[in-house]
């Protein structure tokens, strides 16, 4: 239990950078997908 406890503190400590930028690509990817999409049914109609 303590173990997971200090791994996952140490974890939002030590890279925040790395969460930062993982979420940001996949608000990236979420933007694109959506963007693809209503392109294509613009196209469509």
């Amino acid at each position: 239990m303590p173990r997971t406890r200090t791994r996952s503190g140490s974890r939002t400590r030590s890279r925040p950078k790395a969460v930062r930028v993982f979420f940001g690509a996949a608000l990236l990817c979420l933007l694109a997908a959506a963007l693809l999409a209503v392109w294509n049914a613009y196209a469509q109609s």
